[in-house]
Order: structure tokens, then C-alpha cells, then sequence
């Protein structure tokens, strides 16, 4: 499965707050995939969100 990259999954050093980083989508024909980076902070571990749906 290939996955579309949107944004540049590097947080931008005077960002503030929560920001969205990067963001991959795909899908392998029966389901649609998203993976989100989110950057809490400079300091703070990224987290990742996996959101799998029904491919319509």
C-alpha cells in the first residue's frame, strides 16, 4: 500500500501549543488509513493517532 504524505513532519521552532506535524493516508482497497503526528510541544514525545475506516 502506498501512503500520501501531507505536511513536512518537522514542528516549526516558534509553533505554540498542539500542532499537527505531518499527516500519511492511504488505502488498500477494502480500508482507508490515516496516521497523524501530533507535537504537544519541543520538549514532549510526539503522539500518533491510526484511524482505520471502511473504504467507501
Amino acid at each position: 500500500m502506498e501512503l500520501r504524505t501531507e505536511g513536512t513532519c518537522w514542528r516549526p521552532s516558534k509553533a505554540i501549543g498542539v500542532i499537527t506535524i505531518c499527516a500519511f493516508s492511504g488505502t488498500d482497497g477494502d480500508c482507508t488509513y490515516v496516521l497523524i503526528f501530533t507535537s504537544p510541544d519541543l520538549i514532549k514525545p510526539q503522539l500518533v493517532t491510526l484511524i482505520v475506516r471502511p473504504h467507501q
